[in-house]
């Protein structure tokens, strides 16, 4: 699966397309473009994006300048009822009329009571970075944060369970302009701060304590020739991603939008207005996807059920040719008309397993083989590899002789006495 992850701030705009593989992800093509003074980002993006090759999904984010985020307490309720008590809740929370925001949320955890990310920005907000694609052919387009990504990431590879994400923006330790900090206590994130100037971040860093503090965004190189000693780490794209080799450099924002979308972990936020939709959108193309197969699963079924037919019709075909080539010696020794007719009738038919009628005919010529002249059958009885015969013969003893000098059966024996009625013996005889 291919998703582009889009990154829009003041300074640039990168995209970048990622190939989720079995065991790895792949970063398929690069591209970023810095925004000229006196340009807006939402008009170099509507002109980037022909020039790059978008996959089907795209997820953008909104600059964090435009969001609101709180954590936020809730009772322990199941999630089709959260979301309806969170309607009501919602409100409450946010700076602004609620019909003018999009908002979505996602669950950080569960105890005696439900800590939930709650995440807002302005609907005409949205609009207007939405205005950029318009016209553009793609399935579905997620909105996101490209901070809660990076957070999302770093919650997936950190091993420690007391750590500290800084995202700063370009200036953003002397400028004035919003740098995140993210506090995770017990592998929680348990409080998301927005601060502003040098000494509030350094202030904010070694108030919390964290074991371990992750820095991004485009500032944080500037950041850490402030902290001096302090021990920090860049936030680094996982090893199981691969960039192509055309590619040489990368900002990880984009990236980490797209594998957000792609894992089925992590915080899950859309801020896209129509996001019911898409989702309903995407359910209808996965039964799409469900009723080809099961479409196909029936033909595969149906043409395996006719190959088998074809395969039964061809050895019946071959069990009628020999039926054609043995029912002449058969009437010679079968007597009694009545029971020849019906033989021929039944195998005609084929009433019997295809796999014993062989069996069967096998015996039958057998009998007119090794039958002496003058010998008469009245019936014959085949079941299995069983065979019963009744009829009349000058001599039962040169019968069983014969019999047993073919080596046709293994066993033969006399069922019954033996009656004489003239010059003929009565008998009935059981082979195996």
């Amino acid at each position: 699966m291919k998703i582009t992850g889009i990154e829009i701030t003041e300074s640039a705009i990168r995209l970048s397309t990622v190939h989720q593989g079995w065991s790895s992800s792949v970063v398929e093509a690069y591209m970023e473009e810095v925004v000229p003074a006196g340009e807006t980002s939402q008009h170099i993006f509507s002109t980037l994006v022909s020039r790059f090759s978008l996959s089907k999904d795209i997820v953008m984010n909104i600059p964090r300048r435009y969001v609101f985020m709180k954590i936020i307490e809730m009772p322990l309720l199941k999630d089709a009822d959260l979301k309806k008590a969170l309607e009501y809740e919602v409100e409450e929370h946010i700076p602004c009329p609620i019909h003018d925001v999009v908002y979505d949320f996602c669950v950080i955890q569960q105890t005696e009571k439900t800590r939930i990310l709650l995440v807002a920005v302005p609907k005409a907000v949205v609009e207007s970075y939405l205005e950029s694609i318009k016209g553009i052919s793609v399935d579905n387009i997620s909105v996101s944060v490209s901070s809660l990504a990076l957070l999302s990431l770093c919650l997936l590879q950190e091993q420690r369970k007391d750590w500290m994400l800084c995202h700063l923006e370009k200036g953003g330790s002397t400028s004035g302009k919003c740098t995140e900090i993210f506090v995770v206590k017990d592998g929680c994130l348990s409080l998301v701060q927005i601060i502003q100037g040098q000494e509030e971040i350094i202030q904010a860093i070694r108030e919390y304590s964290a074991g371990k503090i992750i820095l991004s965004g485009e500032g944080s190189r500037q950041l850490r020739i402030k902290l001096g000693e302090t021990e920090v780490e860049e936030l680094a794209l996982p090893d199981s991603i691969r960039l192509a080799p055309q590619i040489k450099y990368t900002s990880p924002v984009p990236i980490a939008l797209a594998l957000n979308n792609l894992s089925s972990l992590g915080l899950k936020i859309n801020l896209h207005p129509e996001k019911v939709m898409q989702v309903k959108k995407e359910l209808n193309k996965q039964l799409k996807t469900l009723i080809l197969l099961l479409i196909l699963v029936i033909f595969c079924i149906n043409l395996l059920f006719l190959i088998n037919i074809k395969r039964m019709e061809n050895a019946l075909q071959l069990t009628k040719a020999e039926i054609n080539r043995i029912q002449p010696k058969v009437a010679g020794i079968i007597n009694n008309k009545t029971s020849l007719e019906q033989f021929t009738k039944n195998m005609e038919k084929l009433t019997k397993v295809t796999l014993d009628t062989p069996c069967y005919l096998d015996i039958l010529n057998k009998l007119t083989i090794i039958v002496p002249i003058g010998t008469q059958l009245e019936r014959v009885n085949i079941q299995g590899n069983q065979c019963r015969i009744t009829g009349w013969t000058p001599s039962v003893t040169a019968l069983l002789t014969a019999i047993e000098k073919s080596f046709a059966f293994e066993q033969v024996e006399i069922v019954g006495g033996i009656t004489r009625e003239m010059n003929l013996e009565r008998f009935e005889i059981r082979m195996l």
